[in-house]
């Protein structure tokens, strides 16, 4: 970027500099004048994109300010494909070549609010000469990485080594989503390590009141307050998710504001939310809260929307990750598969019989509280 820098020419630069300006003051997009600024960025960036050999943007910005042009791209990549739904193709047709990065086993888009009925009938009548194996992927419920997967069916390549975890956190993922196929290879510093990397907390006197659970809010928020002031996890990331809804989260984020301050929260990048909103994201310890309590188990979560959730859930934390629950797994309904195996999956991680000698299993114990 400093040889770029020294060698980009005047025009390009001043065209850089126009286009700066005219998506600051697109704005969000809706006033009078956004259309005039979104032609001024089109055109200054046709003036500058070949000289600039990398572009980073949303799908929406890319749509609404560089030049609408097929193959104008020598390769275009999509990351987090698998939450990407059609909204994404005019930034596939800007490309010779693409690069489609995505997991099916985690998060994917959702049709909230669309009528079965006439998405089968907008599809019959504007999909009616698309080739039949990539028509059922262009509905609103799939997305560019399910389209991909069918269209470049010969091209896949599946990455198998994963660093973000230790071994026994990814394990769970390991062995409920990928058939063992994830080869566990971080092998953190002595600096990094958080031990245990699993702490189970069964909080005993836990009520579920519709979607909140404050006995493991309570929990959570005097542990986060107590790591806060911790000299040792100085600089340590810290994410809360709910496992049940935004409601839980929403709720530890209001008791830290008011119990921790903005201050310490920012210096551990503390973030709060639901599985989806943590895609793409990682932190050094996870908090997972259950939610469900004896009073109120809910329906089972079963299906594949829930078994992304608890995947994404699960392969977040890099050090540690903590649950927090308020059932035991006998509490919970046999068809609750998902729930019996995370709880299962803390009192021991690693399957019967498989070898723990090797260095990246060492120091795998979990302990329970």
């Amino acid at each position: 970027w400093q040889r770029l820098a020294k060698t980009v020419t005047p025009s390009v630069r001043a065209s850089l500099q126009v286009y700066l300006n005219a998506i600051q003051r697109i704005g969000k997009g809706t006033g009078k004048k956004a259309i005039r600024f979104r032609q001024e960025a089109r055109n200054a960036a046709l003036e500058a994109q070949k000289a600039i050999p990398c572009w980073v943007m949303p799908h929406h910005r890319i749509s609404e300010a560089l030049p609408a042009e097929i193959g104008c791209f020598d390769l275009v990549i999509i990351d987090e494909a698998s939450q990407s739904d059609l909204s994404a193709l005019p930034v596939m047709l800007r490309g010779s070549k693409m690069l489609i990065v995505g997991d099916d086993r985690q998060v994917t888009p959702q049709a909230i609010g669309f009528q079965e009925d006439r998405i089968k009938d907008l599809m019959n009548r504007a999909l009616l000469d698309q080739v039949p194996a990539f028509k059922d992927q262009l509905a609103p419920d799939r997305s560019i990485y399910d389209l991909a997967r069918v269209v470049f069916a010969n091209n896949g390549v599946m990455l198998k080594e994963h660093f973000r975890c230790v071994a026994p956190i990814i394990e769970y993922s390991k062995r409920e989503f990928y058939k063992h196929e994830l080869q566990p290879l971080r092998l953190p510093l002595a600096s990094e390590s958080i031990y245990p990397p699993l702490l189970d907390v069964l909080v005993t006197s836990g009520r579920r009141e519709k979607s909140i659970n404050s006995q493991e809010v309570e929990f959570i928020v005097e542990d986060i307050s107590r790591l806060c002031s911790d000299r040792r996890f100085e600089g340590r990331s810290i994410g809360v998710i709910s496992m049940l809804g935004e409601d839980q989260a929403n709720q530890v984020w209001d008791r830290l504001l008011e119990d921790v301050g903005i201050a310490k929260l920012r210096s551990h990048n503390v973030v709060c939310g639901d599985a989806r909103m943590f895609q793409g994201r990682e932190k050094d310890i996870v908090y997972l809260s259950l939610v469900v309590a004896p009073n109120d188990l809910g329906a089972p979560l079963t299906g594949d929307v829930f078994a992304q959730r608890f995947n994404v859930a699960t392969s977040r934390a890099r050090d540690q990750m903590i649950l927090v629950r308020s059932v035991q797994e006998s509490d919970l309904a046999a068809g609750d598969s998902l729930r019996r195996s995370l709880i299962a999956h803390f009192s021991k991680p690693f399957e019967k019989n498989i070898d723990t000698s090797d260095v990246s299993r060492r120091k795998s114990l979990c302990e329970s509280s």
